[in-house]
C-alpha cells in the first residue's frame, strides 16, 4: 500500500466514526398515503348537526385543493373528523398551510361551542403506538379531572404524538335509592332531601374574639354515618332510603386491567414522528410513575428488531470472513479482504447519518447481504490481479447500478420503500471499490496456473507450493475443490440430449404465468409482539355499560386461561377493545381460537386488529338518501353471500336505536311559564341519576351522592309523554309532541357523498376472483337512481403495483442488455447472458414459492438486483473472450475462473447463514430478501455452467 493511500485511508475511518454518532433507527418505512386529519368537537351535538354546519361547508372548499386524492369524514355524536388523502407528489407542510387557511377562514361561521379545529398529520393508522396504565390509578373520585389534566399536561411538548385517548378514572359514589312510600310520609322531594344531607353533611364555622374562627366539622365519616342521619319525625336515613357506596366509571369508556377498573392512556403517533424516540421518551415518563405499568410498547419492538438485525450484521460479516480465511491461508493476503467489510458497512452508516437518514431493517438487511458481495471484489483482485480485475470490477458495479436506474422513475408508494435499499446497495459496493484502490493496487496476477494435461491427483501441493510462491494462498479445501473441477468434463452424446434440455427451459418459461398466478402480494411487514390487540363491535347505541355485563364471564376466563400473563379491555357505547399479553406457552393462532370459542356464542363481531390489509376486500356504497342508502346495502349485502358463500359480508355500520323526538306544541311552554331548557332539564334529572351532591369524609376522597327513585326508569315515548314537570301540574305530553324517528347514528362521507361500507374477510382472500364475480353481478344488477359502488381499490393498487414492478424488471433488463452490447460489442453474449437471467428468475420465483414466501417490494428488488448478479458471473467467464466463444473457449473460461466463483457463491451464501436465526420481527423480510438473493446466486452459476455446453457442436457420429 502506497503511503498516501495509507494515510488517506486512516482519515476516512476517522471520519466515519466520528459521523456514525447519533444515529436516526426506524423500523419499517410505512407504505401509507400521505394524509392530514382536521377534527372539532363540539358537546351536545347529533352527527346531523355537525354535517350541516360544519363538515359539508368545510369539504366544499377542501375538495377544491390540487393536492386532494382522496377526502373522507365521519360526523359521530359530539365530534368531526375529516381526513384528506394527498397525491403521492404533494407536499404535505404546503397543503398543511393550505387547510388552515380554510379553517381559519369558516371557523368564525362556526357554532360557538365548536372547539378550536386541530389538524395534524397522520398515516391512517388506528394502532396505537402506546399503551399505558398511569400511577394515578389508585387515587379514586375527586382525582378524575386532576388525573386527565396531569396526564395531558406531562405529554406536553413530546415532538410526534398525534393524538392522546385517556379513560376516565372511576369515580367513588355513595348511592340513596329512595323508597318512595316511606318518603311520601315525610312531605318531601328528593330535591329537598338532597339539601337536608347536604346541609349535615358539611362544615361550619363561628368567628371568635379577635377573628379567631372556630371550625365545626359535620361531615359523616363512613356508610354508617349516613345511615344513621336523623331526619324529622325521628326517622333516619336508613329508615326511609338503600345506601351503599359504589364504583361508577365516569366519561365516555370503561378501561380495565384483569378485570380491574383503571385509568389507561393510548398515544397515537403522527405520520412523520420517530417511532423509536418517541416510545423512548414516553417509556421514560412511564417509569417515572412507580405504580405504572406499560401495556404496548411499539418502541421495544423496534429496538429489539434494530438489535436482531445488528446481531445478524455481525454474524454475517465473521462468517464471510472465516469462509474467507478458509479459501485464502496467507493471512497478509486476507486482512486487507475482510477488511473491506466492517469499512464499507461502517461508511454507509456514516453516510446515512450524515444526510440524517432514517436507519431501518431494509437498510440493515441490505447491508447484511452486501457482506458476500463486498469481500467479492477483493477475491476476484487477488485471483486475477488489480490491473486485470479492476475494469472487471468496475463494470460489474456499473451493471449492478445500472439494474436500479429505473427505480428513479416508479412510483413515489413503491421509491419510498426502494430507496434506501438503493442508497445502502450503491453507497457500500462504491466504498468496497475504494477500499480496494487504496489497498490493493498492488496486487499483481499469478504468474502461471497449473498446465490442463497435468493430472491434478499426482500433483502435490508441497512440492506445488515449492514451485509456484503464488500458490500459498490456497488452502486444502480450495486446492481439493479445483482439483474436481479440473476433472469435471461431461460431453452430451447426442444433438436430442441438447433439444431436450432446450425443452426443458422453455417448459419453465411457460409455466412462468402459472407460478406468479398463484403468489400474494404484501403491502408491509408488520411487527408481531406478544400483544394480541381485538375488538368486538356491537350495535350502536349499546351502551358500555351492558357491554360490560355480557362480557363478565369472558374477563373471567381471561384471568384463568393458561398462556395469558395479563389484558386490558376498554369499553365504549357500541364497541369492547381488549388488548391481550400472551406468554410463551400459548402462540398467536392458539390464543385466536381461545377467544373465538368465548365469543362464539355473541352476535358482535370480532375483529383482531393485527389482521393484515391484504386479508379483506372493501365496497363502498355511496348515495344522499340515508333510508336508501341502508335499505340498498343490506340488500347488496345478501346478494354478495349468494354470490360469494365462502366469504361472509363484514358491515362496517351498525344498526341504532330509535330516536325519541319532542316537538314543541305552538308557545304552550311559555304560556306555562317554562321554557324548553327548563324541561329538558328536568327531564334529565328525572330520568337520569344526577349527581346532587358531595362527600368529602375525612380521609379526603370525595364521593359524589345520587339519589334517585328506582320506580322512575323511562324507556318508552308514551312513559315520557306522561311524566309531569315539577314546577307545574301540566304532563309533558300537553306541552310536546312525542315521536320516534330512525336514528342511522354517525355519518361518513366519501369525497362529499354519503357512504357505507362493507368487507369481505377472509385468510385466504381471493381478491381477483371477488372482483370479477361483483363486477359481472353490477352488469346484472340494476342500481336505484342516486346509489353508487366502489369496490376492489386496495385490489386494483396491490395489482398497479405488481405491474409497475414487473416493468421495472423489465426495464432493468433491457438497461442491462443495452450494457452488455456496449461490453462485448456483439449482440450474440448480451443476448445469451440476458435469456440466462430469464431463466434464473423464473427458478428463484418457483423456489420462493415452494417456501411459501409471498410477492413484495423488497422481494422485487432483490429479483432485479439478481438481474446484475447474474450477469456479473458472464462477466467474469466471458470478458476477456471472442464475441461468439466457442464451447473450448468457454470451457477453458469456467476453469480459469472457477475459483473466483465458487468463493463468491460461497462467501454470498455464508452471509445468509444468520438469517436462519432471525427472530419473528425480522424473519418474515430476512427470509424473502435472503431466498430470492441466495437461491438466485446459485442457480445463476448452474444455469452458466449448463449454458456452456449449448455452445457445443453436435457430434457427427451421433447424427448417425
Amino acid at each position: 500500500m502506497k503511503s498516501e493511500n495509507k494515510y488517506t485511508l486512516i482519515l476516512l475511518i476517522v471520519l466515519i466514526f466520528l459521523s456514525m454518532r447519533n444515529m436516526d433507527f426506524a423500523y419499517y418505512p410505512s407504505p401509507s398515503d400521505k394524509a392530514l386529519t382536521v377534527q372539532i368537537s363540539m358537546e351536545d351535538s347529533w352527527p346531523e348537526e355537525l354535517e350541516r354546519r360544519i363538515c359539508t361547508p368545510l369539504e366544499n372548499e377542501i375538495i377544491c385543493l390540487p393536492e386532494i386524492k382522496t377526502l373522507l369524514s365521519s360526523c359521530s355524536r359530539d365530534e368531526c373528523r375529516i381526513t384528506l388523502i394527498l397525491e403521492d407528489d404533494a407536499h404535505t407542510e404546503t397543503t398543511g398551510n393550505k387547510l388552515r387557511e380554510i379553517v381559519d377562514r369558516l371557523e368564525p361561521s362556526f357554532p360557538s361551542k365548536a372547539s378550536k379545529a386541530v389538524i395534524r398529520r397522520n398515516s391512517q393508522s388506528d394502532t396505537p403506538v402506546f399503551i399505558y396504565v398511569p400511577e394515578l390509578l389508585s387515587i379514586g373520585g375527586s382525582s378524575r379531572n386532576w388525573t386527565e389534566k396531569s396526564i395531558r399536561s406531562s405529554l406536553d411538548g413530546i415532538k410526534g404524538i398525534a393524538e392522546i385517548q385517556i379513560s376516565a378514572a372511576s369515580a367513588d359514589e355513595v348511592h340513596i335509592q329512595v323508597d318512595k312510600e316511606r318518603n311520601e310520609s315525610l312531605n318531601q322531594s328528593i330535591i329537598n332531601l338532597a339539601a337536608e344531607i347536604g346541609e349535615q353533611n358539611s362544615i361550619s364555622s363561628i368567628y371568635l374574639k379577635e377573628g379567631a374562627v372556630l371550625a365545626l366539622d359535620h361531615r359523616l365519616t363512613g356508610i354508617d354515618g349516613f345511615m344513621n342521619m336523623p331526619l324529622e319525625e325521628g326517622l333516619s336515613l336508613g329508615d326511609v332510603a338503600s345506601i351503599k357506596e359504589m364504583s361508577s366509571p365516569g366519561g365516555k369508556r370503561i378501561s380495565k386491567l384483569n378485570g380491574k377498573q383503571q385509568t389507561t392512556v393510548w398515544i397515537y403517533e403522527n405520520a412523520g414522528a420517530k417511532t423509536f424516540e418517541l416510545c423512548r421518551t414516553l417509556r421514560q415518563l412511564a417509569d417515572s410513575q412507580p405504580d405504572s405499568l406499560i401495556i404496548y410498547d411499539k418502541g421495544i419492538l423496534v429496538e429489539e428488531a434494530l438489535y436482531e438485525l445488528f446481531r445478524i450484521l455481525l454474524f454475517s460479516m465473521i462468517a464471510v470472513i472465516l469462509v474467507t480465511l478458509l479459501f485464502l491461508e496467507n493471512k497478509r493476503a486476507a486482512l486487507p479482504v475482510c477488511m473491506n467489510i466492517p469499512f464499507s458497512i461502517a461508511g454507509t452508516l456514516a453516510l446515512f447519518n450524515i444526510f440524517s437518514w432514517e436507519i431501518d431493517i431494509l437498510v440493515l438487511s441490505t447491508l447484511a447481504l452486501c457482506t458476500g458481495m463486498i469481500i467479492d471484489s477483493g477475491i476476484i483482485v487477488l485471483e486475477q490481479g488489480f490491473k486485470r480485475s479492476f475494469p472487471t470490477l468496475a463494470a460489474s458495479l456499473l451493471s449492478t447500478q445500472l439494474v436500479l436506474v429505473p427505480f428513479l422513475f416508479a412510483p413515489v408508494n413503491i421509491l419510498s420503500l426502494c430507496l434506501p435499499l438503493i442508497k445502502t446497495l450503491s453507497i457500500c459496493l462504491s466504498l468496497s471499490l475504494v477500499f480496494i484502490f487504496l489497498t490493493m493496487d498492488h496486487i499483481e496476477a499469478p504468474r502461471h496456473s497449473p498446465p490442463r494435461n497435468e493430472n491434478p491427483r499426482n500433483v502435490n501441493p508441497k512440492n506445488m507450493s515449492r514451485r509456484n510462491k503464488t500458490h500459498r494462498n490456497k488452502s486444502l479445501l480450495e486446492s481439493y475443490l479445483s482439483q474436481k473441477l479440473n476433472t469435471f468434463n461431461i460431453a452430451f452424446p447426442s444433438q436430442a440430449l441438447r433439444k431436450a434440455l432446450f425443452g426443458l427451459l422453455l417448459i419453465f418459461l411457460m409455466m412462468s404465468p402459472v407460478l406468479l398466478k398463484d403468489f400474494k402480494f404484501i403491502r408491509e411487514f408488520t411487527l408481531k409482539s406478544d400483544s394480541l390487540p381485538f375488538s368486538l363491535e356491537y350495535p350502536a347505541g349499546t351502551p358500555k355499560e351492558v357491554i360490560e355485563e355480557q362480557l363478565e364471564h369472558v374477563e373471567e376466563s381471561l384471568l384463568n386461561q393458561e398462556g395469558i400473563e395479563y389484558f386490558s379491555s376498554d369499553y365504549r357505547d357500541g364497541k369492547a377493545s381488549f388488548n391481550v399479553r400472551r406468554t410463551g406457552e400459548l402462540s398467536e393462532n392458539d390464543c385466536k381460537t381461545v377467544l373465538a370459542e368465548m365469543m362464539g356464542y355473541s352476535s358482535a363481531y370480532l375483529h383482531f386488529d393485527n389482521n393484515p390489509v391484504e386479508d379483506s376486500y372493501t365496497l363502498r356504497i355511496s348515495g344522499n338518501d340515508r333510508a336508501l342508502l341502508y335499505s340498498e346495502t343490506r340488500r347488496i349485502a345478501s346478494r354478495l353471500q349468494e354470490l360469494l358463500p365462502q366469504y361472509n359480508p363484514v358491515f362496517h355500520f351498525k344498526e341504532h336505536p330509535p330516536l325519541i323526538l319532542l316537538k314543541t306544541k305552538n308557545h304552550l311552554f311559555t304560556a306555562e311559564e317554562t321554557s324548553p331548557l327548563q324541561a329538558a332539564l328536568e327531564l334529565d334529572r328525572q330520568i337520569s341519576k344526577p349527581v346532587l351532591g358531595k362527600w368529602i369524609p375525612p380521609n379526603g376522597t370525595t364521593h359524589d351522592i345520587r339519589i334517585y327513585d328506582p320506580e322512575m326508569k323511562l324507556s318508552e315515548a308514551s312513559e315520557i309523554s306522561s311524566l309531569r314537570l315539577q314546577n307545574n301540574k301540566s304532563v309533558l305530553g300537553w306541552l310536546c309532541d312525542t315521536e320516534e324517528r330512525i336514528n342511522y347514528g354517525p355519518l361518513e362521507h366519501y369525497n362529499t357523498a354519503r357512504t357505507l361500507t362493507i368487507s369481505l374477510t377472509d385468510s385466504e382472500l381471493n381478491a381477483k376472483e371477488i372482483y370479477r364475480t361483483i363486477n359481472t353481478a353490477l352488469r346484472l344488477y340494476e342500481l336505484p337512481e342516486g346509489i353508487r359502488i366502489s369496490h376492489g381499490e386496495d385490489y386494483l393498487k396491490s395489482r398497479k403495483t405488481q405491474k409497475e414492478l414487473i416493468k421495472l424488471l423489465a426495464a432493468s433488463s433491457v438497461l442491462l442488455l443495452i450494457l452488455l452490447m456496449f461490453i462485448f460489442e456483439s449482440p450474440f453474449l448480451p443476448l445469451f447472458l440476458t435469456a440466462q437471467i430469464l431463466f434464473c428468475h423464473i427458478l428463484t420465483l418457483t423456489v420462493l414459492r415452494l417456501f411459501h414466501v409471498d410477492l413484495s417490494v423488497p422481494v422485487f428488488f432483490a429479483l432485479i438486483l439478481n438481474t446484475g448478479l447474474s450477469v456479473n458471473n458472464g462477466l467474469i467467464v466471458y470478458k476477456n473472450s471472442s464475441p461468439r466463444p466457442s464451447f473450448e473457449e468457454a470451457r477453458s473460461g469456467m476453469l480459469r475462473n472457477r475459483k473466483t466463483l465458487i468463493t463468491a457463491a460461497l462467501t454470498t451464501l455464508a452471509g445468509f447463514i444468520p438469517f436462519v436465526t432471525a427472530g419473528e420481527n425480522t424473519a418474515e423480510l430476512l427470509k424473502a430478501v435472503s431466498l430470492t438473493v441466495g437461491s438466485a446466486v446459485i442457480l445463476s452459476i448452474l444455469i452458466l455452467g449448463v449454458s456452456v455446453y449449448l455452445l457445443k457442436p453436435a457430434d457427427p457420429d451421433s447424427r448417425k
